[in-house]
């Protein structure tokens, strides 16, 4: 099963031609995320978690993917996961912490 989680719509990038030039930025809160914790874990069966992070920028909400791994740890859920990024908020710390979780 695989899973495309817009954690927020805020980019640090603010590039001209991005699609949501203009449009409000929004950001998933804590209890959207627990729901989409939920949802995954009540839709993928025994079927494998593949996870695309998305955005805006998806680091402007770690949060999100934090309460949802972790949902989904306490769950026993294994998955994978994928993230669309400019790459600009990432630091040893996150990246370390991405590839141990």
């Amino acid at each position: 099963m695989s899973y495309t989680v817009f954690t927020t719509l805020e980019c640090n990038a603010h590039c001209p031609y991005c699609f949501e030039n203009g449009r409000p930025r929004y950001k998933m809160t804590d209890k959207i995320a627990e729901d989409t914790a939920k949802y995954i874990v009540n839709t993928s069966g025994s079927k494998k978690i593949n996870i695309n992070w998305f955005g805006g920028e998806p680091l402007y909400n770690q949060s999100a993917i934090e309460i949802i791994v972790n949902k989904l740890k306490e769950n026993n859920k294994s998955f994978k996961s994928a993230m669309v990024s400019n790459g600009y908020l990432f630091t040893p710390e996150i990246i370390k912490k991405a590839k141990e979780e």
